[in-house]
């Protein structure tokens, strides 16, 4: 038996609705509220609807990911439109649906067009929000090549996903090269929250460990970051770790190599 609940006013943590219209304008209050991370799916049209409060967002810190629809045969915008408005962009060729997350706690998620009905589900739920992020992950993100990225090629580097961070620091230990880095999360144990400045001293991921970077496959089941402060290891996951130290914050992990 399935139930589904259909509305155009939000109720609960998890409501569908008939309109595209009614999650879109749900988004722009997603963003505006957004704390730490945004990963967005969308067009060039929506983006442009959407500028100024992803610029806002930008502007106060918010990480922000977008994979973009632009169709085979058209070109993507230049970068410079791009910029100011978010940090990492990905050119998607396939259509998909209108997808934002935030905070790992919301998702706005809506289908349009001609051969789909249309229809919309709103979350504010960290557990049914994991669901669409690893969906943007590997459906929208990881596949597509990067055509605007504003991070800086100097250090120190800010990583939103723990399996980023693995694969940032992986090769400078390999090297042997000293990384410092600073985490901000939750303890695992017992919820307190945690500010730790140290150094960076192993990777550990499902998988064999050899001379190219672990595949996002290998980095799926885990994805752990070793680090050392005050004299104590504790092993760093992202705000979903189940088996780690620390449940580190989006956007918290930092790292300077010297």
């Amino acid at each position: 038996m399935i139930y589904a609940l259909y509305a155009d006013e939000l109720a609960g943590e998890v409501s569908v609705v008939r309109r595209f219209r009614t999650v879109f304008n749900h988004a722009r209050t997603v963003i505006s509220n957004a704390e730490n991370h945004l990963q967005l799916a969308a067009t060039y049209t929506q983006v442009e609807c959407l500028r100024s409060i992803l610029r806002a967002a930008y502007e106060r810190g918010v990480r922000i990911h977008l994979s973009l629809f632009v169709p085979p045969d058209e070109t993507p915008p230049a970068s410079e439109k791009l910029q100011g408005i978010c940090h990492e962009v990905r050119r998607r060729t396939l259509p998909g649906p209108f997808l934002l997350l935030a905070d790992r706690q919301q998702a706005c998620y809506a289908t349009r067009g001609r051969q789909t009905n249309e229809y919309g589900v709103i979350v504010d739920d960290y557990a049914t929000a994991y669901a669409f992020h690893w969906y943007f992950l590997t459906r929208l993100r990881e596949v597509y090549d990067i055509i605007h990225d504003a991070r800086s090629s100097d250090a120190p580097f800010t990583f939103v996903e723990i399996t980023d961070c693995v694969r940032g620091i992986e090769s400078p230990l390999d090297a042997g090269t000293t990384v410092r880095g600073h985490v901000i999360g939750t303890s695992r144990a017992d919820g307190r929250r945690v500010s730790l400045s140290g150094e960076f001293v192993a990777v550990e991921y499902t998988g064999a460990r050899d001379e190219t970077p672990p595949t996002f496959l290998e980095l799926a089941a885990k994805a752990t970051a070793v680090f050392e402060a005050n004299d104590t290891q504790y092993t760093v996951g992202g705000p979903g770790a189940a088996i780690e130290d620390i449940r580190a914050d989006p956007s918290s992990s930092k790292n300077s190599p010297s």
